[in-house]
């Protein structure tokens, strides 16, 4: 007697979180295709995987439209994303959750019960995104999912968001050492809350396995909306 076997996606959590956090700063068509994807820099090789990971957690339509539900993650505010979000990944894996629990096992066992889905040959990846998605939700975990490190850009080259921010002018923190990631530290002279946000973001950075070029954008645009508060609290000497 045959079973059917749950297909769960394997795709890079930095492109499937690249395109939410997209969605969510960007003005993007209302249709989610290879192109699509191709434009906003995700690669050849991982855009159906990347499509398919949208359609398991009900953000896109078959046809490629966005959900109700991803539209609701577009408007939310940052204090309502998460549990929005979490709503999405509970719904989604809600098979897998009813075995494991993220925030109890590790991921080695949390890989011994993904075995009862398919592919098979990529079930590390896909227990690195569904661990990836329960910490983009909120969802604890006991382990932090063991990616695959980014290859190490030309020797001398600045990151993106490094080179924006001595372009702005701005002093860069030291980085710490992290693999193969070129992360932007935040300027001392911004509000605390600004601030803590920011560092967030770059620790998100620093957990992804690949270049998420929107959340770069985004740190970006902080660093210098934060400058141009500065500069406008500054007292004109004129």
């Amino acid at each position: 007697m045959t079973t059917d076997r749950l297909v769960i996606p394997y795709a890079s959590p930095a492109n499937v979180l690249g395109v939410v956090h997209r969605y969510r700063d960007r003005n993007l068509p209302e249709e989610f295709n290879v192109a699509l994807l191709s434009d906003i820099g995700i690669p050849k090789a991982n855009i159906h995987r990347t499509l398919a990971a949208l359609r398991f957690l009900s953000l896109i339509g078959e046809a490629g439209e966005p959900t109700a539900t991803f539209q609701s993650l577009q408007t939310a505010p940052e204090a309502e994303y998460q549990a929005i979000f979490g709503g999405v990944v509970r719904n989604a894996y809600q098979e897998p959750l009813k075995t494991v629990d993220p925030s109890r096992d590790s991921q080695l066992m949390i890989d011994n019960h993904f075995r009862r889905y398919t592919p098979q040959s990529q079930r590390h990846r896909m227990v690195t995104l569904f661990l990836a998605l329960c910490r983009e939700a909120g969802i604890a975990t006991l382990d932090t999912p063991r990616q695959r490190g980014m290859k190490r850009p030309i020797a001398g080259a600045p990151g993106k968001a490094v080179t924006a921010a001595v372009h702005l002018g701005m002093r860069m923190e030291p980085t710490p050492k992290v693999a193969s990631h070129e992360v932007p530290s935040f300027p001392r002279d911004v509000s605390g809350l600004r601030q803590s946000y920011i560092a967030a973001l770059i620790e998100k950075v620093k957990q992804q396995d690949s270049i998420d070029e929107a959340l770069l954008d985004r740190i970006e645009r902080l660093l210098k909306e934060g400058k141009q508060i500065t500069n406008a609290e500054r007292p004109n000497n004129h």
